[in-house]
């Protein structure tokens, strides 16, 4: 499946679901993905992932932008370099209940193996 693209309204979906169990990170989001999209779309030919490497965090930005997520910078501390956590924000809670039963099928399907 080289050049399978993962269309960016799945991935919003999956973000949306992920996010509205809990706050995440993104490099805690990217397996949880990468998982949900080898479920649904397969893996390439060449034995690479479904997901392009990099994919989550332009979502997440843009998702941002549209001011249907949160970001906030958290300091670890130790050396561990800070992360950025996403939430929902309230409107983003409400686009997620008025998409409701308008979610791809895609999305749902998926969800399992994201949080396996």
């Amino acid at each position: 499946m080289t050049g399978t693209r993962v269309p960016s309204r799945w991935l919003d979906h999956v973000l949306f679901d992920l996010l509205g169990e809990r706050e995440r990170y993104g490099y805690e989001l990217s397996p949880a993905i990468q998982r949900a999209a080898e479920a649904e779309f397969g893996g390439r030919a060449d034995g690479g992932a479904a997901l392009p490497e990099g994919a989550v965090y332009p979502a997440l930005r843009r998702l941002e932008r549209r001011g249907l997520l949160l970001g906030r910078w958290v300091e670890i501390g130790d050396g561990v370099p800070r992360r950025r956590y996403y939430s929902l924000t309230p409107e983003g809670r409400r686009v997620v209940a008025a998409l409701g039963a308008r979610r791809p099928a895609a999305a749902s399907r998926s969800m399992a193996a994201a949080r396996a």
